[in-house]
């Protein structure tokens, strides 16, 4: 909503390759919050410090990441059941699967989008936009989670903004 007096059209939330679900606009008032407004998924690791409830919204400096071109900061998302919205887009879902440090692969099923010629696009905290080609057949891209160190990660794109022993609340589904 911050942002929303600077936008020149709501269909910015909105991927043009995305034919699945349109967020119902039956409402005279915006409504952000509102499953399925948005083809996109923010990385709720940084919306606060670590060990803090990323409901907080705090946010994180740029400063405070080791590998700002490395973490993903928003990401494509998508509607699990058209054409009845689900919860992509939510803070909640770039994350839900973070909780591991060796899984290779988020493979979150709403956050599945290969409709970019089997890729999806990747944006990262440090501003650049990256096209990742899906890892398998199931159009997966291929990231880490919140809680896979770098060590673990190395030159890949990643949730995890820094490395710390503590675990992001905003990590478990």
């Amino acid at each position: 909503d911050g942002i929303q007096p600077y936008l020149k059209s709501e269909q910015i939330f909105q991927c043009p390759s995305n034919n699945d679900v349109q967020p119902d606009r039956t409402s005279a008032t915006p409504t952000p919050a509102q499953p399925g407004y948005t083809d996109y998924a923010y990385n709720t690791a940084l919306g606060s410090q670590p060990g803090t409830n990323a409901a907080s919204g705090s946010g994180v400096s740029l400063s405070a990441l080791e590998n700002s071109s490395l973490t993903v900061m928003f990401l494509e998302s998508f509607v699990e059941n058209p054409p009845f919205p689900s919860n992509n887009g939510s803070a909640r879902n770039a994350s839900r699967g973070g909780g591991s440090t060796t899984a290779p692969i988020a493979s979150i099923s709403n956050l599945k989008a290969d409709r970019h010629l089997d890729g999806s696009n990747l944006t990262f905290a440090d501003g650049h936009v990256k096209w990742t080609k899906a890892v398998n057949s199931t159009g997966y891209a291929n990231f880490y989670g919140t809680n896979a160190p770098f060590a673990v990660s190395g030159n890949n794109p990643t949730l995890h903004p820094f490395d710390t022993t503590l675990t992001f609340y905003g990590a478990s589904a």
